[in-house]
């Protein structure tokens, strides 16, 4: 008997029933159809041979697809704590940070303020990307070095203001210029490529 390659939206078009029928309504309408197509009742063998075809493409079992394998949940973000380990040469990291703090009697120096200010906020903002590098542990990401940048230049520049205040060199009158370094270090980490996009490996 002639076969044919037929798909199952083929074969049910053919025998006039619905992709999903169940077998009984495949083999109702297949009886029905033979009536007239078998060559016996002088059908046209090569439709009679279609129909047949469609009726085991229909009662064949349908391949269940697999599964999809259940949604896992992200793993959850470390805590910054976790991240932060205490670098080997930390007493050189808190003598820098004083001389860091030191910067604010520059006007007594004969800096101007404005100029002091500039100083002090590089420096400042250099710093705190320095001490993120060596405190920083691997596998941290953008938003855990973002945090670590601000609460190393906060208290730094917390101090500062506060020897101005005490000093009277004049440092208040400059936050802007104090903290605009920090501004644009905070915009080159991109955060807008994803806070938990990792960083690599620190130093």
């Amino acid at each position: 008997m002639q076969t044919f390659g037929m798909d199952r939206e083929a074969a049910a078009v053919l025998l006039g029933v619905p992709v999903d029928a169940d077998p009984g309504q495949v083999r109702r309408a297949y009886r029905m159809w033979v009536r007239v197509a078998h060559p016996d009742a002088g059908g046209d063998p090569v439709h009679f041979a279609r129909l047949t075809q469609a009726r085991r493409t229909l009662l064949r079992p349908v391949a269940r697809r697999p599964e999809s394998p259940p949604a896992t949940a992200p793993a959850p973000r470390a805590p910054l704590s976790t991240m932060v380990r205490i670098p080997a040469r930390w007493p050189l990291l808190v003598i820098g940070s004083g001389c860091i703090i030191a910067l604010a009697f520059l006007p007594r120096l004969g800096l101007s303020v404005p100029m002091s200010a500039c100083i002090a906020g590089f420096a400042t903002a250099a710093w705190a990307v320095l001490v993120t590098r060596a405190s920083l542990r691997t596998g941290a990401d953008t938003g855990h070095r973002i945090a670590l940048h601000a609460l190393i230049w906060l208290p730094l520049a917390a101090a500062i203001t506060l020897v101005s205040l005490l000093f009277t060199t004049g440092f208040i009158t400059m936050l802007p210029l104090l903290a605009l370094p920090f501004a644009a270090v905070i915009s080159w980490q991109n955060a807008g490529a994803g806070l938990w996009r990792p960083i690599g490996r620190q130093s």
